[in-house]
């Protein structure tokens, strides 16, 4: 994995961007859930409880606590998670929150996990970490810390669900080009998961037409993975 390229005129000082993030959610406010979030809402048990690393404007985070699900979620801007705590409240939803943290923390993924876990009734198996779009805005230093996280504090059996810019999407058009981006390599990613981190691959695709955005149609691969 290489170390992530700029579209245009972005200093590197950025990476990951925290200040870019912070001005685009200030302005952003899509509110429709992803085609991911909705594939995942439909295979989820009842009782899931999730975890959701790298939340964005929230979008996915109220589909899913409007849905029932008690969720925690995390993200590094803080315009993104006081956009996101907005709406939960406005919603007057209680079972859904969520906090600044950073996934390159080992105690900041731990204690986003261990909160969710509270959450958990006795018929639950576990949480259900899930992350969209968040890999491709990390270093591979970064990625590998995070994964380094997961793998540390999730339990056997519960599941990951990623969905992440691939190798194939760095020569398409970008509707926001203005940003770090990191184009993963979904097979060496995948090869990763399963012998440095301790999982197994339940699903895998890659492709175009999983995430389109009015002229972008990017590459996208999406993992579901199981802690073993």
């Amino acid at each position: 994995m290489d170390a992530g390229t700029f579209d245009k005129n972005i200093d590197t000082e950025l990476v990951p961007g925290k200040s870019y993030w912070n001005e685009f959610y200030s302005q952003w406010a899509l509110d429709v859930p992803s085609q991911f979030c909705v594939q995942m809402a439909v295979e989820l048990e009842p009782n899931a409880v999730l975890v959701e690393f790298g939340c964005g404007n929230g979008r996915d985070t109220c589909y899913l606590a409007k849905q029932g699900f008690p969720l925690v979620a995390m993200d590094f801007c803080e315009q993104a998670v006081a956009n996101g705590n907005a709406k939960l409240e406005k919603l007057n939803i209680k079972h859904a929150d969520v906090a600044i943290g950073d996934v390159t923390r080992d105690a900041d993924v731990q204690n986003a996990l261990l909160r969710a876990r509270e959450k958990l009734d006795d018929g639950s198996t576990g949480v259900t970490v899930y992350s969209r779009f968040l890999l491709h805005s990390l270093t591979a230093d970064q990625e590998a810390q995070f994964l380094t996280a997961l793998a540390a504090h999730m339990r056997s059996g519960e599941k990951v669900y990623f969905e992440f810019r691939c190798s194939e999407d760095a020569t398409t058009d970008k509707v926001y080009g203005h940003h770090f981006r990191r184009y993963v390599d979904s097979q060496l990613f995948s090869e990763q998961m399963q012998t440095e981190y301790g999982f197994a691959i339940d699903y895998q695709i890659t492709g175009q037409g999983l995430a389109k955005y009015k002229a972008e149609d990017p590459f996208i691969t999406r993992i579901i993975a199981v802690k073993r």
